[in-house]
């Protein structure tokens, strides 16, 4: 073996193995005719390997493969000397020579050839079925951090950190820190306050009451900031360490109908009266997003894609919650006409701040997350489209009856405007992939692809149709012009009655109004690998896994919502001298970020 180690040593790194296995023991055994002494030799010999095996790790992989166990009632007479005793000896002398090394020890086979101990012939060479477990798993670990496996895989590195990461990270450390001492500071204001006498306390209320609520701003700001760092670590140990196992997911039509009956049992359970009572309120509209980010939930994590009918409603709900959200927008401008730059802003912030973080944290782009982009686009889209001259709202549409003429007339150029992109895949190439803004709507290989089958597939938004499709190439290419058959149609049925339009599911509403968090969440705490796996925190117990999985999404995704609310108020502030401030701060950081990626 030193005779090995020198050769390869003296031939060039090029032409050196990419990976070594190495091994011995039973040999040593056999010369020495089991003596224990040869157990104290063969360590010393380790020993002295260990720095030629240490320059060869340089350039090589090499892994320390520790002896099989033997079945003694096979074994050949002058073989009987060989004893698992023996063995167990050379391991552990082996083990320690090598525990300050560059080599790797090699431990799993001598797990598999123990369960397998029955195939072996001779009672000393490992069997077949062992082999090939042992070249399945040197093959993975050699080839799976160079292949791209869609599914949960665990026998692959964890990915490298991004410098951009540590910035990340950093930054969320050092304002945790600053808030566990504003948390402390705190405490112990208020330890003094209650020594104090009462009119020493209210002549100290009255002479800084302006320096105390400076200090509660700064207070909510660093503690909100500290949980959302905390949430993404949370995020980056589930989703880009080994720390966690990862399982794939495997359909069946009991895994996926059974959780949606119950989830609609439990929906119905909890009904309860409405104030409201037009069509579309907004206990209606979260109640339809809740009940249907549940169906997408329960799809997701069963791997019902490749159930085409379910891969098709599916893909009704994903352009029915665009839908509501486009209505909202539009709704809430026909009404207010509110068309300032503090609206824009703060809905913008309130769509996208997960996702830029997560970006920012789990090294993905924006359009990983592809339904943010897309929420996002439409709404800049209404808002244009409603802004854009001549301006038309509900109180000066009822005073001027011609005005409803220039709404529709805006919204045919609008269809117009999103026909003609996709009638001209090249066209709408040419836009989308114009720096500053090409990195919002590219994938990690430069490609637009998926943005572009995102895009027209709801650009305007089947259930029988969803039956009797058989492709999905087929069913995504008509699926834009006869999506709106089913939500006309569910609008119809769910408004139809008075009692139906005045009753609603408490328990859905309570899901749609943090739909969004669930929706992004989802890709990194509930699944894994990047939605092609689940997450598992609880191995060998299936049920419980989901229960406990399941318990911390949405508890998170709901912490999620409550920090968006809370943050928005410091983001994007009511007084514009502020907002420009902070954006121009926000874009300032983006543009170094921006020149790494190639935006500039």
């Amino acid at each position: 073996m030193r005779a090995s180690c020198a050769h390869w040593l003296s031939r060039g790194s090029a032409e050196r193995p990419t990976v070594l296995v190495l091994g011995s023991g039973t040999w040593s055994i056999k010369l020495s005719n089991g003596s224990s002494q040869a157990v104290t030799e063969y360590k010393a010999n380790v020993t002295q390997l260990v720095p030629s095996l240490d320059r060869l790790a340089n350039t090589t992989r090499i892994l320390w493969l520790l002896q099989d166990p033997v079945v003694p009632e096979k074994l050949h007479p002058a073989r009987r000397m060989i004893t698992n005793e023996l063995i167990d000896g050379y391991n552990e002398a082996a083990t320690h020579a090598l525990r300050y090394s560059n080599v790797e020890l090699w431990s799993s086979i001598r797990l598999i050839s123990e369960g397998y101990h029955n195939d072996q012939e001779d009672g000393l060479h490992t069997g077949a079925f062992a082999v090939n477990y042992a070249i399945q798993i040197l093959t993975n670990m050699y080839c799976n951090d160079h292949m791209n496996y869609n599914d949960g895989t665990c026998c692959s590195s964890s990915e490298p950190v991004t410098m951009l990461q540590i910035i990340t990270f950093s930054a969320f450390g050092v304002i945790s820190i600053l808030a566990l001492a504003m948390i402390v500071h705190r405490h112990l204001q208020l330890r003094r306050a209650r020594a104090f006498r009462a009119d020493d306390v209210q002549c100290l209320i009255n002479g800084s009451i302006k320096q105390q609520k400076t200090k509660d701003s700064w207070y909510i700001l660093l503690t909100n900031l500290s949980k959302l760092g905390l949430i993404m670590g949370y995020f980056f140990l589930c989703d880009r360490t080994n720390f966690f196992m990862k399982e794939n997911k495997y359909y069946t039509h009991l895994n996926f109908f059974l959780p949606v009956a119950y989830v609609f049992a439990l929906g119905l359970f909890f009904t309860e009266e409405t104030q409201h009572t037009q069509v579309l309120h907004r206990d209606q509209t979260n109640e339809w997003k809740g009940w249907m980010q549940l169906i997408i939930l329960i799809y997701h994590t069963t791997g019902a894609s490749q159930v085409l009918p379910i891969y098709m409603h599916v893909r009704v709900l994903v352009t029915s919650y665009l839908f509501l959200t486009g209505y909202g927008h539009f709704t809430y401008f026909w009404q207010n006409g509110d068309f300032g730059l503090y609206r824009l802003w703060q809905m913008l912030f309130r769509m996208n701040l997960l996702v830029v973080v997560l970006c920012l944290s789990m090294n993905r782009p924006y359009q990983f997350y592809y339904f943010v982009p897309l929420v996002s686009f439409w709404f800049v889209v209404v808002f244009v489209t409603m802004t854009s001259i001549p301006q038309v709202v509900a109180a000066s549409a009822e005073a001027n009856p011609l005005q409803y003429l220039y709404i529709v007339l805006k919204f045919v150029g609008l269809f117009s405007v999103v026909t003609i992109l996709y009638m001209s895949e090249v066209f709408f190439e040419k836009i989308f992939v114009t720096r500053p803004w090409k990195a919002l709507f590219v994938t990690t290989d430069d490609s637009i692809k998926e943005w572009w089958f995102r895009w027209k597939i709801d650009r305007y938004f089947y259930t029988t149709f969803a039956l009797v499709c058989r492709a999905k190439p087929d069913c995504n290419e008509i699926h834009a012009y006869v999506s709106f058959v089913p939500i006309i149609s569910y609008i119809i049925l769910r408004n139809i009655s008075g009692l139906l339009r005045t009753r609603y599911s408490t328990f859905f509403a309570w899901f749609g109004k943090i739909s969004l968090e669930l929706f992004i969440a989802q890709y990194h705490i509930w699944l894994a690998a990047d939605t092609h796996g689940v997450l598992v925190l609880v191995p060998g117990y299936p049920v419980l896994n989901v229960i406990v999985t399941s318990f911390i999404f949405v508890c998170i995704s709901h912490e999620i919502h409550l920090l968006t609310e809370k943050l928005v108020v410091f983001a994007i502030p009511a007084d514009w001298r502020y907002m420009v401030r902070n954006l121009s701060i926000f874009f300032l950081i983006l543009i170094p970020i921006g020149i790494h990626d190639g935006m500039f």
